[in-house]
């Protein structure tokens, strides 16, 4: 992610949650219990695909959908963000499984993250040289292909769920190879067809079973990534997910992950074109507006989840994207960023481990920094606990967690500070930093989440 977001938009639609049982997922029609693969199959022929894809135009008009208002320009402040309404079934409560918790790690070969994280994503990682994994670096010309890098990924974070992401066209591939992109020219821009299917097909069948995740494209929504047309990227993600599915029928295939409000009308018009068929999980940016306010994530979720037509969400990257926070609110956004994701989220690819501090940087020349333990501290409050949707009362933010005898309750107050009660039963805190408090009858909060409980959960 290196376009950052401009004008993006808040909506106000429900969220639902497909998670169903603890420590599963349902993706395609079948339960996948988390750290394996479901023994099932998909019965597919070879993919027979014929066709051109278009020279295309950046477009210029915005998709306009009635039900899905835009604003560009209106300001929005955290405590005037409500929670949108959540689906009863969610309000139950969902077991938290370590596969929520994802990261990416960009200089691979020399940054591996020692905290636990159960997904990694290729985008952007790179390795000595800055050759990444993109199709334009594992394919530099017609028919020859270089898998050293992606080998290198692979062996790095074996034992981690991959999702591989497509995206920058090589210039030999591109229909428009001097377009200007965000990362070279032409880059942005369709490919040619059998390009595209070739390399596909040569990816899929490079990595085999290694890679079970794989993502169309990286946010279309913004010029610097992709100037094409929406039925041309529903085209190609036809043709890729039937390829996908020939060689890898276990695989499970993400949807091109638009980014922020602004991608809300590009997904909608994706599906509505035809796209929804082909991908298993809705994939999205959950970078917010304005930046850096955590809370600007409810909107995002809620404006796509309606499009993921009852599949499973995952945010494969999202950070607080600002130069304006204090090491103190970069910790904070973290952690209520992931608390309020739950359950309508069942993954997210936190950006990134050791990139700039605009763009969540957990490591820097001293090590790692606050970040690295709020993402260590929030993964072990919600990880294994049962939790529902976090809720809003007048200001005041509280997410409710229990275990086998044991109960806790997050509480913030974004940007402010007050004293509340402390809940019935709750014998001490701990923030984000690991440190244990005792709790009296009232309780200070403020930018930063606590977890209030009754006792000290085992593992902890």
């Amino acid at each position: 992610m290196f376009l950052p977001p401009t004008h993006l938009a808040f909506v106000n639609l429900p969220i639902a949650t497909t998670m169903n049982r603890p420590d599963s997922e349902v993706v395609a029609g079948k339960v996948i219990e988390h750290d394996r693969f479901g023994s099932y199959s998909v019965a597919l022929t070879p993919p027979k695909i014929s066709g051109t894809l278009p020279t295309s135009s950046p477009s210029t008009a915005p998709v306009g959908f009635n039900d899905v208002p835009v604003k560009t320009t209106e300001p929005v402040s955290a405590s005037s963000l409500a929670l949108p309404p959540v689906a009863a079934s969610a309000t139950q409560g969902n077991v938290v499984p370590a596969a929520y918790f994802g990261m990416h790690v960009l200089a691979f070969q020399q940054r591996f993250a020692p905290l636990a994280f159960s997904t990694a994503r290729t985008w952007d990682s790179t390795d000595f040289k800055g050759i990444g994994l993109d199709w334009a670096d594992a394919n530099p010309s017609a028919g020859v292909y270089s898998w050293t890098v992606i080998d290198e990924y692979l062996a790095q974070m074996q034992g981690k769920d991959i999702v591989y992401t497509f995206g920058r066209t090589p210039a030999w591939a591109s229909t428009v190879p001097t377009a200007p992109c965000t990362y070279r020219p032409g880059q942005c821009a369709p490919p040619n067809l059998s390009a595209w299917t070739d390399y596909v097909t040569a990816v899929v069948q490079h990595v085999g079973t290694k890679v079970q995740y794989w993502e169309l494209w990286n946010e279309p929504n913004y010029g610097g990534t992709w100037i094409g047309d929406v039925p041309t990227m529903v085209m190609m993600a036809k043709a890729a997910y039937a390829i996908i599915k020939s060689i890898n029928p276990n695989a499970i295939v993400l949807s091109p992950c638009a980014a922020g409000t602004d991608g809300i009308n590009w997904m909608k018009k994706f599906v509505a074109d035809g796209g929804g068929s082909a991908f298993d999980v809705l994939a999205f940016h959950g970078y917010t507006s304005p930046s850096g306010i955590a809370e600007g994530e409810l909107p995002v979720v809620a404006g796509y989840q309606p499009l993921a037509q009852g599949k499973p969400m995952w945010d494969t990257e999202a950070g607080w994207n600002s130069t304006n926070l204090t090491p103190a609110q970069q910790q904070a956004f973290l952690a209520r960023a992931y608390l309020l994701q739950w359950p309508a989220v069942s993954r997210f690819l936190w950006y990134a481990y050791d990139s700039t501090p605009q763009w969540g940087q957990m490591l820097s020349s001293g090590g790692q920094n606050l970040v690295a333990t709020a993402y260590d501290q929030v993964q072990k409050w919600m990880v294994g606990a049962r939790m529902s949707q976090c809720v809003k009362s007048g200001s005041v933010y509280t997410c409710q967690l229990s275990r086998t005898g044991y109960s806790g309750e997050v509480a913030w107050i974004p940007g402010s500070t007050a004293t509340i009660p402390t809940p019935a039963g709750m014998k001490q805190y701990r923030d984000l930093s690991g440190f244990v408090h005792a709790a009296g009858s009232t309780v200070v909060i403020g930018d930063s989440p606590i977890l209030l409980e009754t006792a000290t959960p085992a593992g902890n």
